[in-house]
């Protein structure tokens, strides 16, 4: 028995849901001083089939040339993936998700800004773990990678964002909010069916109390409208607040749709062979 050392070229595309396939080649040097006949088979009761924890053998196979010179083994190893998503996908999933609650926080609270870096620095942390675990080959360029940069320039887009929000926030009453500001508002308050703020004032009349109602009915229908209540009490506050929401909707589609499209593409196109 002759035990041999070899290694693969890897394609760690759908990393960690690749099947790597190694193609072993064994030359005959000599054969044609005598005749001989080749018999190949495979032992299935050797060590080499015995169970890993990292890989597991899901094909095989092999082929003889004609002049019985070479024997060309494939054989194909499928990754087991569970110890890397619990020990790195899942935790960074997580993070992830936590980092639109940003737009969630009170703007008073002081914490905004600090608590976006911090995620930041967190995606930071785990993308230098994954890269430890990936071989240094861009071609092909995993999919993980792509979707940890992407995750990258979305948390520092969300820095950004409550950053010049913030901006908005403190700006002073006095200076007047454009008109594209307050359709802005309108329009959000008209999706999240949320009421006007001069319609929770307690009114001092029945006659004003209906007049403010009406004012609000045409507002929610037209919103190019300028002379509307509901259009002249908007603040600078209440722009800011539209921008939380609009972003807090939009961070969590992304951040849900991107590890959803990966993990999707990468079973699709881990199949194992045919033996």
């Amino acid at each position: 028995m002759v035990t041999t050392k070899t290694t693969c070229d890897l394609d760690m595309s759908y990393f960690p849901f690749d099947i790597q396939t190694c193609h072993i080649k064994m030359y005959i040097i000599g054969n044609n001083k005598f005749d001989f006949t080749l018999y190949v088979e495979w032992d299935t009761g050797t060590v080499s089939e015995s169970r890993n924890g990292a890989w597991n053998l899901v094909g095989k196979n092999y082929s003889v040339d004609d002049n019985l010179e070479m024997i060309d083994l494939e054989l194909s190893f499928e990754r087991r993936p569970l110890f890397l998503l619990l020990n790195i996908f899942l935790p960074i999933i997580v993070l992830a998700l936590l980092t639109p609650i940003v737009f969630a926080l009170p703007k008073h609270s002081g914490e905004r800004v600090g608590y976006s870096i911090t995620m930041l620095l967190a995606i930071s942390v785990y993308m230098t773990i994954i890269s430890d675990n990936l071989p240094q080959n861009s071609d092909p360029m995993p999919l993980v990678s792509i979707m940890m940069f992407i995750w990258y320039i979305l948390d520092s887009a969300i820095v950004f964002i409550v950053i010049i929000n913030t901006k908005i926030y403190n700006i002073k009453e006095n200076k007047p909010v454009p008109l594209l500001a307050r359709k802005f508002v309108h329009l959000t308050r008209i999706i999240t069916c949320e009421k006007a703020q001069n319609e929770n004032e307690t009114s001092e009349g029945k006659g004003e109390s209906q007049s403010t109602e009406a004012n609000t009915e045409d507002c929610s229908t037209a919103l190019d409208r300028d002379d509307c209540s509901s259009h002249a009490n908007i603040k600078w506050s209440h722009v800011s607040t539209a921008i939380d929401k609009w972003f807090f909707v939009i961070s969590y589609a992304f951040k849900i749709l991107i590890p959803i499209i990966f993990f999707s593409m990468a079973k699709a196109n881990s199949k194992p062979p045919e033996n």
